[in-house]
């Protein structure tokens, strides 16, 4: 049986990736609406944390939660600095604490999570990915997130379960892979064979199925993958 996807792309893979997109200006207007003056500078600090200047970005948001403790987007953007830092417990505490401000926030639930795998604290991570689906339960990319969490686990089934909720509609061709080990893995390869269309037109996504056809040693799969993922040739006779 397949126990790891290490090949599956990076928008797949469980690593120090900590999240910032969906930090936006509302938040410092949410926990500080007295300054009119906190969502320039999260904008500022934000940028600042783009361009990998953590010391000048961490100056900022000290700036900002001198006049503001509760500050949300502060709180989050100083546990992503102590996370890139790889000051993991002092990141976990801060996203905590966001937490206790507001219990809903799902960029603080989400980069709890990942903090929890990089303390190898697995089971609790997947807790909190289970919450952040709670409150956003249309999200596909929480759920393939926690997907590979569990598959990585050997927890095949469960896993499979977590990309079923995901409405076909809305299913990612670089989630393909992760669910075709899922099925391989459970013994289910006639379905594993029937995401190949989905692949089409999808070379990375092609790629990373071969994959892991050639990690489940079918040959055939295999071929069948790399065929509707290659140009056709056009060469004259």
């Amino acid at each position: 049986m397949l126990r790891s996807l290490t090949s599956l792309p990076s928008c797949l893979w469980l690593g120090a990736i900590f999240w910032l997109s969906a930090l936006s200006p509302s938040i410092a207007q949410k926990s500080a609406p007295a300054s009119g003056n906190s969502a320039s500078s999260l904008s500022i600090a934000k940028s600042q944390l783009d361009h990998n200047d953590l010391e000048a970005g961490e100056k900022t948001l000290w700036t900002i939660l001198a006049g503001e403790p509760t500050n949300q987007g502060a709180l989050t953007m100083l546990g992503v600095i102590r996370a890139r830092q790889q000051r993991y417990p002092e990141a976990e505490a801060l996203f905590n604490r966001v937490l206790q401000l507001d219990p809903k926030s799902i960029v603080a639930c989400r980069n709890l999570a990942h903090i929890l795998l990089q303390e190898n604290r697995p089971d609790d991570a997947i807790r909190e990915y289970q919450q952040a689906i709670k409150l956003a339960s249309q999200d596909s990319d929480l759920k393939i997130e926690l997907a590979q969490l569990q598959f990585e686990q050997g927890n095949f089934s469960v896993a499979l379960a977590t990309l079923d909720t995901i409405k076909s509609q809305h299913f990612p061709v670089a989630a393909v892979p992760l669910k075709a080990a899922s099925l391989l893995s459970v013994g289910r390869r006639a379905d594993a064979l029937n995401l190949l269309p989905l692949v089409r037109g999808s070379s990375a996504a092609g790629l990373e199925l071969d994959r892991v056809f050639v990690q489940a040693n079918d040959a055939d799969a295999s071929l069948k993958t790399l065929a509707l993922i290659q140009p056709h040739s056009t060469a004259d006779a």
